[in-house]
C-alpha cells in the first residue's frame, strides 16, 4: 500500500488487536484500552456509577501506558 509516496508492507489495525479493545475492572479501578470506543466507555462508567457509592468515583485518575 502507498501512503504519501512511501511503501508500507504490513498495515496494522488497532482495532484487531484484542490488548487494546480491552477493559479491565479492579478493586483500583478501570482501565481502558487505547482502542476502546467511546460509546463503549460511556457505557462501562455508567455501569460503574451504579455498582459503587459516591465515594468510590468522586476521583479521576488518567495514566498513559508506555510499553518498555
Amino acid at each position: 500500500m502507498k501512503f504519501k509516496n512511501m511503501k508500507y508492507p504490513v498495515l496494522i489495525n488497532p482495532s484487531r488487536v484484542p490488548e487494546l479493545s480491552h477493559v479491565e475492572t479492579t478493586a483500583a479501578g478501570i482501565r481502558f484500552g487505547g482502542a476502546v470506543t467511546l460509546t463503549r466507555v460511556d457505557e462501562e462508567l455508567k455501569d460503574a456509577l451504579e455498582k459503587y457509592p459516591g465515594n468510590k468515583y468522586t476521583i479521576l485518575l488518567v495514566e498513559s501506558y508506555t510499553p518498555r
